[in-house]
This record gives structure tokens, C-alpha cells and sequence, in this order.
């Protein structure tokens, strides 16, 4: 009897040893063979609208429609955060009006400004850019 239950042991033991390599094996293939995922490539944006928002000379170019300001105040700030990327602007009063652009990556921003003292209509401005190539 006691002869029988040492094999029961042994082979017991002997499974779970099987099964314990058999966990590993599996996880070490899905480290090592499965592709991993390059999260090294996600650029951050550089928030252009945001740091200008506040503003009051670029609020009152894009409620005027002032484009050349504005290009000129965006393009002040793209030098000191983000020298390597091109940009286009829309600005408008149609909520669903976006610029067709061909390029691989593109970057939006918008704002929506509401009017002013002088002039009550509202104003969205959208912002893209992309890495100059």
C-alpha cells in the first residue's frame, strides 16, 4: 500500500512539474515571438491654440479675420516649440468646415472663440500641422 502511494506521489509530482514547463514554454513564446508593439514612435503634440488662447491680440485677429496676424502669431509660436512642422489654418463660422490635406500625418487643433463687445458672432479656428519632409 505504502509502495503504491509513493508512485501516486511520483507521478503527481511528475505533472505538475509537465504542466509548470508547459506554462513557461507558452509565456516565453508569447514574449519573445509575438510581435511587440514600438511605442517608441508616438509623438506628443505641441499645442499650439492652447498656449494662445488666452491671448487677447490673436482673440481679436481671428474674430476680425485677420488671417495674416494670425499666421504671423502661430508662426511665432511654432518657432520656439516646433520648428520642423508645416501648418495651414481655417478659420470660420461653419462648425463643419475642415481643410482636405494630403499628407501622411496630420495634427489638428481647434478653438472656438466667442465674439466680443464690438462683434457678437463666433469664430472656430482649426489648426493643422504636419512634420515638414
Amino acid at each position: 500500500m505504502l509502495r503504491f502511494q509513493l508512485q501516486l506521489g511520483k507521478k503527481s509530482l511528475m505533472r505538475t512539474l509537465e504542466m509548470t514547463l508547459a506554462v513557461v514554454i507558452t509565456f516565453m513564446f508569447l514574449m519573445y515571438a509575438v510581435p511587440q508593439l514600438n511605442t517608441s514612435k508616438v509623438e506628443e503634440q505641441p499645442n499650439i491654440l492652447e498656449t494662445l488662447m488666452y491671448n487677447p491680440n490673436f482673440r481679436n485677429a481671428v474674430i476680425s479675420n485677420n488671417n495674416t496676424l494670425v499666421r504671423s502669431l502661430i508662426q511665432e509660436r511654432f518657432h520656439s516649440v516646433a520648428r520642423n512642422y508645416n501648418f495651414s489654418i481655417l478659420i470660420t463660422n461653419n462648425t463643419n468646415a475642415y481643410l482636405v490635406l494630403n499628407h501622411k500625418r496630420v495634427f489638428s487643433e481647434f478653438l472656438f472663440i466667442s465674439g466680443n463687445e464690438t462683434n457678437k458672432a463666433f469664430k472656430i479656428i482649426r489648426l493643422y500641422y504636419w512634420r515638414k519632409e
